[in-house]
């Protein structure tokens, strides 16, 4: 369609719709054709990546085009919920020291006062440095029974890694628990997480396409709590198809 048939279509102003056609064709979106008049507009070199996303079409696939584009691409793999384990001694909680070969490095723990009283549990709240991981960790303290609750933060994964681990945190909910075992003298039994993963992608103008709050049918929406507009789903087969539709356009 032309700019005036959207206008006439839509029953707005002209100027308007050229304003939105002009801002997604600086996005790649929409490509002009110079040589026609009126100018007519085909699908740009992005708009693949919104084919069997938005419309969550199953039968449709995509391709990466070759080795150039292997690993070019990662998405922000997080959970919004905490890992839970039974905790069957508690060791150091004030302090504790890791043994390293030049000595021991002590580290703080938990306060001294817990953060908040409810249901007759404490909750205790820190962040436990190990290395280069910085992760928020809860202890929760009862007659009945006290738990350890881990936030495992984020983890960037191609599309590789994404095929074949489908619980990218273990490793750090492993990192807590040996470090405490080891260096603290704590004891742990089973864990427990409701599973819930967020895979999100930055994908530039997003925001044009897709208006953040106005767009959630389920599977995909926008959201900006890294401070930029990324594309967000929970659904792992839907991630790959984006990682493999991203690929295909190498953006």
């Amino acid at each position: 369609m032309y700019p005036a048939q959207i206008a006439r279509a839509l029953d707005i102003n002209k100027s308007l719709v050229k304003y939105h056609i002009d801002t997604l064709t600086q996005q790649k979106f929409l490509i002009k054709n110079r040589d026609s008049y009126p100018h007519y507009y085909s699908r740009g070199t992005r708009a693949a990546i919104f084919e069997g996303l938005i419309d969550s079409e199953p039968e449709r696939k995509y391709y990466a085009r070759g080795e150039e584009f292997k690993n070019s691409r990662w998405c922000r793999t997080h959970t919004p919920s905490p890992f839970s384990i039974d905790v069957f001694k508690v060791g150091d909680v004030d302090t504790y020291a890791h043994q390293t070969n030049n000595g021991p490095i002590t580290y703080s723990l938990f306060p001294k006062q817990p953060y908040k009283h409810h249901n007759k549990v404490a909750s205790y709240k820190t962040r436990l440095i190990i290395g280069d991981n910085d992760i928020a960790i809860q202890y929760h303290a009862s007659k009945v029974k006290d738990i350890l609750q881990i936030w495992p933060g984020e983890v960037h994964q191609t599309i590789e890694e994404l095929y074949v681990d489908n619980c990218p945190f273990q490793k750090t909910i492993d990192l807590v628990v040996n470090e405490l075992s080891k260096y603290a003298g704590w004891k742990f039994g089973g864990q427990s997480w409701d599973g819930r993963t967020h895979y999100a992608f930055y994908v530039e103008g997003i925001e044009v396409i897709l208006q953040p709050r106005q767009y959630e049918n389920g599977n995909w929406w926008v959201d900006k709590s890294k401070g930029y507009y990324e594309l967000e789903t929970s659904n792992r087969t839907l991630a790959i198809q984006c990682m493999k539709a991203l690929s295909q356009e190498g953006l």
